[in-house]
């Protein structure tokens, strides 16, 4: 088994080369509504603490919808990408929904690869080519995922398809990106969840 892209992450995250960072740092975090929040979170993207440290920002419980253009989302100098709730297929009709930025000075080769909602799951799921990466990755995969869990026990089985839906999903991306650097972000505290060779920040 090849070593595990999150490992090696782990590894030569610190290493830098004419000051570039060779992989891209993280803000994760869960909003309960982003619309009265993006002053917010420009002003700590400013602060000395994530200054050039957020080239991904994954927001989950963005509580976006079709009907919020996205010129109401935009932050200067990231590209942004968005799963917004959908009733029909979710059954719920407010809450949830993802919200990824990339920032251009890390790369402006992005798309999105897979954008699925279900009853129990939100995911999305985004390859960025970066402006510079080491030669053993040929691409970022970053998965970002919402998943709505209160704790409750008769949610178990809800639980249990969820973490089968990201491992299914994780399994296709390694096999059709063999390559690639994948990341896997969400709260899973309350998932029966494991990927098998990857680390756990």
């Amino acid at each position: 088994m090849h070593p595990c892209p999150l490992t090696y992450l782990l590894r030569v995250n610190h290493c830098k080369k004419d000051g570039r960072v060779p992989l891209p740092a993280v803000v994760l975090t869960n909003a309960r509504s982003i619309r009265n929040k993006l002053d917010e979170l420009h002003g700590l993207l400013h602060t000395k603490r994530l200054k050039n440290q957020s080239q991904l920002i994954c927001i989950t419980e963005s509580w976006l919808n079709p009907d919020i253009s996205t010129s109401r989302t935009e932050l200067q100098g990231y590209e942004q990408f968005r799963n917004d709730r959908q009733p029909t297929a979710s059954g719920k009709a407010c809450g949830g929904g993802i919200l990824v930025y990339v920032d251009n000075k890390w790369s402006t080769n992005n798309n999105i690869i897979y954008n699925h909602t279900d009853n129990h799951c939100e995911i999305l799921t985004i390859k960025s080519r970066p402006h510079w990466l080491p030669r053993e990755f040929s691409s970022i995969i970053s998965v970002s995922c919402y998943t709505p869990f209160t704790g409750n026990s008769r949610l178990k089985q809800n639980a249990t398809a969820t973490a089968k839906t990201i491992a299914t999903h994780v399994k296709d991306l390694e096999k059709n990106h063999p390559n690639s650097c994948i990341l896997v972000m969400g709260d899973f505290v309350q998932l029966p969840f494991s990927l098998d060779g990857y680390y756990q920040v």
